[in-house]
């Protein structure tokens, strides 16, 4: 008889009690800390069932390290090299990077080449042997590594996501219980803020796993300072030339045909653009007539342009010297492409006619160097006779 009047007052008070119960416990897990901010934290009211507090409990004991948790380290390195001249360097060490399946993140040039720096990003199982490497380039000045372990910290957050994702799906299902109107706009709310953090918390694990698959490698390259003894390193023009840039700001004082299919832009080329001519696909031409100082012939030039280009570690594609004409081609690494570049001097008495040519890739060099060669040929420098009744008048 006791036990059949106490299943009676169990049934009548559980109809009683349970929907406020529900109620309370919607209110509870929607329920946001106003001091802390934190979800967590305001699920834990006192309107929580305690068998949704020891399984929130469970959740967060449940440590990744009851697992065997794979070791996680983030390598970087600083590296700062002294070479000979900065542009070689830099092919060197991207031919590092390629080899050991790696890619360069950033990479930043100076004006004149006297320095350079790169991100390089490389498989951590390569790591030591790149940056030996990479030691290699020139002479190392400064050098300095570190290893930041992040297994622990790595396996928080991923314990930590977890616990929101099913936070995420038990509102989901109080939502879809609660009638009233307010309460459904609070767990909307809290869902929206939850879901940013889920976000925030993917992304930065995301990059953690990127950090440590991935060692990175801050690369700085300094030219050293010196003088060549020999003849051509001694003009200093030939030296400061460079394929993707106009170093010389002397006007040319010779005519040449517009390349079949490039643009004319001489009218603004002795005050503002870079090139006398370029094609919509990215072929440059610059041209100049500068003193010829020291006064030298077409084989004196030639020999110092074979020096100067020379120093670059990619083999001259072809030079060539016929009277008082010398031409000379050479690869260039300009970014990520392989570039080609030619110059062409005239020697006319105590001026140089000087053209520059730089194709952007190897594909546009073989498609457009008959085209531009074409052109050059038609150059009339003026002679000396010409140029001096010209002052004169």
């Amino acid at each position: 008889m006791r036990n059949q009047i106490r299943k009676f007052l169990i049934v009548l008070i559980s109809g009683l009690f349970a929907p406020a119960f529900l109620g309370s416990c919607a209110l509870g897990l929607a329920q946001r800390d106003a001091t802390t901010g934190s979800y967590e934290e305001a699920e834990e009211t006192s309107m929580m069932p305690e068998e949704a507090k020891r399984s929130r409990k469970e959740m967060d004991d449940a440590a990744p390290a009851d697992k065997q948790q794979e070791r996680m380290v983030i390598y970087e390195a600083g590296l700062k090299n002294s070479v000979n001249e900065v542009e070689p360097a830099l092919q060197k060490a991207r031919s590092v990077v390629d080899n050991y399946k790696g890619y360069v993140e950033k990479q930043q040039v100076n004006k004149e080449s006297t320095s350079a720096f790169l991100v390089i990003r490389v498989p951590v199982a390569h790591f030591t042997d790149a940056l030996a490497d990479l030691s290699r380039i020139g002479t190392v000045v400064h050098r300095n590594i570190k290893a930041d372990d992040i297994t622990r910290d790595f396996a928080d957050l991923s314990q930590r996501l977890e616990n929101r994702k099913q936070l995420l799906d038990r509102l989901y299902e109080i939502l879809k219980r609660t009638k009233d109107t307010k309460q459904k706009i609070r767990i909307l709310n809290e869902i929206a803020r939850l879901n940013k953090e889920v976000e925030s918390m993917q992304a930065r694990k995301d990059y953690m796993a990127k950090k440590a698959a991935f060692s990175t490698i801050e690369l700085s390259f300094v030219a050293e300072a010196k003088m060549s003894v020999n003849q051509g390193s001694a003009i200093p023009w030939i030296r400061g030339l460079r394929p993707d840039r106009r170093t010389l700001n002397s006007s040319p004082a010779f005519k040449f045909a517009l390349p079949t299919g490039f643009l004319d832009y001489s009218e603004n080329y002795s005050s503002s653009d870079d090139y006398i001519y370029a094609s919509p696909d990215g072929v440059q031409i610059r041209a100049a007539t500068i003193e010829n100082n020291p006064r030298a012939d077409a084989s004196f030039f030639e020999r110092a342009l074979l020096y100067e280009r020379g120093r670059y570690p990619e083999k001259i594609v072809g030079s060539d010297r016929n009277g008082s004409r010398v031409s000379l081609t050479t690869p260039q690494q300009v970014g990520y492409e392989r570039a080609f570049y030619t110059v062409v001097l005239f020697v006319d008495g105590d001026v140089l006619h000087v053209i520059e040519v730089f194709y952007p890739t190897e594909e546009i060099y073989n498609k457009q160097k008959k085209v531009v060669e074409s052109a050059i040929k038609t150059i009339q420098p003026k002679s000396f006779f010409i140029r001096m009744i010209e002052g004169i008048f």
